[in-house]
């Protein structure tokens, strides 16, 4: 999968840098592969999900640089997200909005219907789990 990705910064419009991104299959089969999953998540499907959609997005955001939340914030529309909720919302310490996992996704250079799909199993085990 390859993604390109044209940055620019919040004052002007300025290009940042072209940035092509390519992350092969066997990264993205290793990063949500079962074995990533916690100890202590296999009977929980809520945790199995978020785990998933963690190690995916901590995989982007190395595969991107692993730029500081200042710099993903700088390339993300102002007045859109902070830098401590980018720092939130990388950790995935539990379900993000997804109005912030979409702009992170965006300023990354990642798959947004992919991150989507793993947003969404994680509601979905959460909406199962509460019943």
């Amino acid at each position: 999968m390859q993604a390109n990705h044209r940055r620019t910064n919040r004052a002007g419009g300025t290009p940042i840098a072209d940035v092509a991104l390519s992350v092969n299959d066997t990264e993205v089969a290793a990063a949500t592969s079962d074995t990533d999953i916690p100890v202590g998540c296999a009977n929980d499907p809520y945790a199995e999900a978020l785990a998933r959609l963690k190690n995916r997005l901590l995989l982007l955001h190395r595969t991107a640089g692993q730029a500081s939340s200042r710099k993903l914030l700088g390339l993300i529309e102002p007045g859109r997200t902070t830098h401590t909720t980018i720092n939130k919302t990388l950790r995935c310490e539990r379900r993000p909005s997804w109005h912030h996992l979409e702009c992170l996704v965006k300023a990354m250079g990642g798959d947004v219907e992919e991150f989507r799909q793993l947003w969404i199993a994680v509601g979905t085990a959460a909406d199962l789990q509460s019943r």
